[in-house]
């Protein structure tokens, strides 16, 4: 007499356990079908894309990075070939004598120039600094 009891019971279990193992993977599906999803899009870098715009991390270092920066900002430091001193490359200096070109200028040359005519403060002037790029 127990024998059907424990059968019953243990069919009873398992009914229950394939009962809730089964719901889940059922609304899933339905609402899968039913339901309207915005497309997902991975953008997945390949190997011979930049990793990053910026030149300072690490993961700039890989070769392909290096080909893109390198034409941009020719290496990160550049030297004087005479006097081996770091040069600015990107900012190329001020037109101190009005030719219109900008040659390299030692520290500070740009303060010394004259306030103009209706200056009216000579600190606020000599604040202020133009500098000329050249991006070409």
């Amino acid at each position: 007499m127990r024998k059907p009891i424990r059968v019953a019971i243990v069919l009873a279990a398992v009914a229950v356990v394939a009962i809730m193992l089964a719901v889940p993977f059922y609304t899933m599906t339905a609402s899968a079908g039913s339901a309207t999803r915005a497309p997902v899009v991975y953008n997945v870098g390949g190997q011979d894309q930049m990793k990053t715009r910026n030149w300072l991390p690490a993961i700039a270092n890989d070769v392909w990075t290096s080909d893109v920066l390198g034409r941009v900002y020719d290496s990160v430091g550049q030297t004087d070939p005479v006097t081996d001193q770091l040069v600015p490359y990107i900012l190329k200096g001020v037109d101190a004598n009005g030719n219109g070109k900008f040659e390299r200028t030692e520290k500070g040359v740009f303060l010394k120039a004259p306030c103009p005519a209706p200056c009216a403060d000579d600190v606020a002037w000599r604040r202020n600094v133009t500098a000329y790029y050249d991006f070409n």
